[in-house]
């Protein structure tokens, strides 16, 4: 984020971590005989959803906890959905129900209104009554999309309409129910360091996300906000959050950081590993002290997989 006049804060809404297109992952998978993938860095597991449905078993991790709860949501569960009267008891104020009025107060007035941080504490409140994981997962994506809108519309206010809370939410919760489905395999996510989540987990390939240079952070405010969200805590979002083996300051720290996976990553068949055509060279350089064989998709020059065995 950044400050502009006065107090005014103006949140930088970037893309996110390096692209990874799920219908390309599929390609891969499909053209070198995966049957099971971990992706230890997962960030929004959309693309680990898109592989189950497509019969895959899957397997995420990531040390950003909501990220891990959505993963629960769309990637474990087979069946569970949220139905209208349950999306409306996490979307709603619940009449004479007591919620904590100062959860969220630090952000009003900088990113939301009065009204909306109520609700964002009302939310908070009413996922974290859900019983299921599964429930709670889709609760999280649902109101993770409502929330990025209220950041948008913040950003660009003439672009986007004027949208109750509860009805916004309603309508993002209701679209969840496309994204569960049964592949009738295992798949799994963990909430811990990438090497945790390598070292515990077999598959026929992994999905290697190699750190960011420093000046090119992708990082987006949203996500750090929503873990703020999730955990409860609004000022976790004051300083920017880097997750572990992220990103690097220098190409030292970025060789570092890497070489940690790589090493780990030499238990499974397959490595496929999403770069651009800046980072390309760094990456197949290190890559190739820890494999054999390199082969490239290249769908455009900021999405680029190396596919290393």
């Amino acid at each position: 984020m950044s400050v502009g006049n006065g107090s005014t804060i103006v949140l930088e809404l970037r893309d996110g971590r390096r692209r990874k297109s799920a219908s390309h992952l599929y390609e891969i998978c499909r053209t070198h005989g995966v049957h099971n993938v971990i992706d230890p860095f997962m960030g929004l597991p959309t693309h680990l959803n898109y592989l189950k449905r497509k019969g895959i078993a899957v397997h995420g991790a990531d040390p950003i906890e909501w990220f891990v709860r959505v993963g629960e949501g769309i990637v474990v569960n087979d069946s569970v959905i949220l139905r209208d009267f349950e999306i409306g008891e996490i979307v709603d104020v619940a009449p004479g129900r007591i919620y904590p009025p100062d959860r969220f107060r630090a952000w009003e007035g900088v990113f939301f209104t009065e009204e909306q941080c109520h609700y964002l504490s009302a939310w908070h409140e009413n996922v974290k009554a859900l019983r299921s994981d599964g429930q709670t997962g889709l609760a999280i994506l649902g109101l993770w999309w409502a929330f990025a809108y209220w950041l948008q519309k913040m950003a660009c206010p003439d672009d986007l309409l004027d949208v109750p809370p509860s009805e916004l939410a309603y309508a993002y919760i209701q679209k969840t129910e496309r994204w569960v489905g049964d592949n009738a395999r295992h798949n799994s996510v963990f909430h811990g360091s990438p090497t945790e989540a390598m070292e515990r987990t077999a598959a026929d390939a992994v999905i290697l996300t190699a750190p960011e240079m420093e000046e090119d952070d992708r990082s987006d405010a949203r996500t750090w906000m929503w873990e703020a969200w999730w955990k409860g805590n609004p000022y976790q979002n004051v300083e920017p959050h880097v997750a572990p083996g992220a990103h690097a300051a220098d190409r030292a720290g970025w060789r570092s950081a890497f070489v940690e996976q790589l090493e780990v990553a030499r238990k499974f068949p397959l490595a496929i590993i999403p770069t651009s055509a800046a980072e390309r060279d760094h990456v197949e350089a290190l890559l190739r002290e820890f494999r054999s064989e390199i082969a490239e998709h290249r769908f455009s020059a900021e999405e680029i997989y190396l596919i290393a065995s």
